[in-house]
C-alpha cells in the first residue's frame, strides 16, 4: 500500500509539471514569432528609407529646385527633407531597439509589454507619415496657387478658383488615402500577427 501511495504522489507531481512545460513551450514559440515579425518590421523600414533616398536622388534635380525656388519654398524644402530623413532614421532606431530588447528570457508579461510597445511605435510611424505628407502637400498646394508658373495662366477668380481649390483638395485626399492604404498593407499584416501573439500570451498569463 505504501508503494501505491508513493506512486500516486509521484504521478500527481508529474501532472503538475506537465502543464508548466507546455506553457513555457508555447511562450517560447510566441517569442520566436514575435521576434521574427519585429525583425521584419525593422528590415522593411530600412528598405523603405533606402528607396526614399533613391527616389530623392532621382527626382530632386535642378529643375525641381528651380520650381521650389519659384514657389519661395527652397529653404522650407531643405528643412523638410532633413527633418524627414532624421525622423525616419529615429523610427528605424526604435524598430531596431524594439527588436534587440526582446530576449528568450523575457517573462510573459514583459514580452506582452514589448509587443504592445512595438505595435504603438509602428502606429506612431504611420501617423507621422500621414501628417507630414498631408501638411507638406497642403503647403505646396497653397504656394502653387500664390505663385503660379507663368505658363499655367491660372485663373482663380469666381467659379474657376473654387474648381481649382476643390480639385486640389480632392487630389490631396486621394493621395493621403493611397499612402494610408500602402502603409496599412505594408505594416498592417505584421501588426495583426503581433496582436494575435499578444492575445496568445494573454491567455497564458491568465
Amino acid at each position: 500500500m505504501k508503494e501505491l501511495e508513493l506512486l500516486k504522489k509521484d504521478w500527481k507531481k508529474q501532472e503538475k509539471a506537465l502543464p508548466q512545460y507546455k506553457i513555457e513551450e508555447l511562450r517560447q514559440m510566441v517569442y520566436k514569432r514575435s521576434n521574427s515579425l519585429i525583425r521584419t518590421i525593422f528590415i522593411i523600414s530600412i528598405v523603405e528609407f533606402l528607396l526614399s533616398c533613391a527616389l530623392s536622388i532621382w527626382f530632386i534635380d535642378d529643375e525641381y529646385w528651380q520650381l521650389v525656388t519659384h514657389l519661395h519654398l527652397k529653404t522650407v524644402t531643405q528643412i523638410l527633407l532633413v527633418a524627414s530623413y532624421a525622423i525616419t532614421l529615429f523610427f528605424i532606431y526604435l524598430f531596431y531597439h524594439n527588436y534587440k530588447k526582446i530576449t528568450p528570457q523575457d517573462s510573459t508579461r514583459v514580452l506582452m509589454k514589448k509587443i504592445l510597445r512595438t505595435r504603438m511605435t509602428v502606429r506612431y510611424y504611420i501617423i507621422y507619415i500621414l501628417i507630414s505628407t498631408g501638411l507638406s502637400s497642403i503647403l505646396y498646394f497653397i504656394f502653387s496657387l500664390k505663385y503660379p508658373m507663368p505658363e499655367t495662366d491660372l485663373n482663380l477668380s469666381g467659379i474657376n478658383g473654387l474648381i481649382v481649390i476643390g480639385v486640389g483638395i480632392l487630389f490631396i485626399g486621394v493621395a493621403l488615402l493611397l499612402v494610408w492604404l500602402v502603409y496599412t498593407l505594408l505594416y498592417g499584416i505584421l501588426l495583426r500577427k503581433l496582436k494575435r501573439n499578444y492575445e496568445n500570451l494573454k491567455k497564458i498569463d491568465l
